[in-house]
């Protein structure tokens, strides 16, 4: 039963796709030309309060992983058709200097016939920045008496307020390793040791890793800046 289900969503979500991106060819009824579904799930995506166009949108199926895509077209909105139930995560990303690497939201639809009231994603970063580790660094592993400092700057501006941020630290292979707890302050100490994965409770080895920063919004928009590669020596 389960995997009828997946299988269901899975046909739904690439039905959505097709009509996301105008894949499928037009229906038409007795000469009143072509019936265009009309979106169930719409947005907005802003730079620095302001329309931003041909930013890629993609939308994602908690349960089952499966995605659909878009891009936002003039005017900085973006749709999606026949997105069935379910919960559901919209991620845009950002393309130019100052901008996130990617914003994203999460919600739920209770039936295909529902409306989702219109999304809103703000791209730009207005100013927050990872500082250190810088990009590529080459360090001692972190330990108790010697321990790594993150520090960053936290965005400054626009007309949503900010809740928190978080650390997270990856292996090379994309495994999340260590994650801070949610914070307002702009800098963070960690001691080496991992708290998630398999090297959960040990020190971490020698080896390539990147850290990467996530800011929450009280408006529930989550925001992450590019990852920062470094090498534990």
């Amino acid at each position: 039963m389960r995997s009828t289900t997946r299988r269901c969503r899975h046909l739904l979500l690439c039905s959505a796709l097709a009509a996301a991106i105008g894949a499928c060819s037009p229906d038409v009824e007795d000469g009143l030309g072509p019936q265009v579904p009309i979106p169930n799930v719409t947005g907005s995506a802003l730079r620095a309060e302001q329309p931003a166009d041909g930013l890629d949108v993609e939308i994602e199926d908690a349960e089952t992983g499966e995605t659909a895509a878009a891009t936002v077209t003039v005017g900085g909105q973006f749709g999606f058709a026949e997105i069935p139930a379910g919960r559901w995560e919209i991620k845009v990303s950002g393309a130019d200097a100052g901008d996130f690497d990617s914003v994203s939201r999460v919600f739920e639809l209770d039936s295909a016939d529902q409306l989702q009231p219109p999304l809103e994603f703000e791209v730009w970063a207005f100013g927050c920045r990872s500082l250190a580790p810088a990009a590529g660094v080459r360090l001692p592993r972190p330990n108790v008496f010697a321990p790594l400092t993150f520090r960053w700057v936290n965005p400054s501006g626009g007309r949503v307020e900010l809740d928190g941020v978080r650390v997270f630290v990856y292996t090379a292979a994309g495994d999340r390793i260590w994650t801070s707890e949610k914070l307002v302050a702009a800098e963070l100490s960690w001691n080496g040791v991992a708290n998630a994965g398999d090297l959960a409770g040990q020190a971490v080895p020698a080896g390539d890793y990147y850290w990467r920063l996530r800011v929450d919004f009280v408006d529930s928009l989550e925001a992450r800046l590019d990852p920062q590669a470094m090498v534990f020596e």
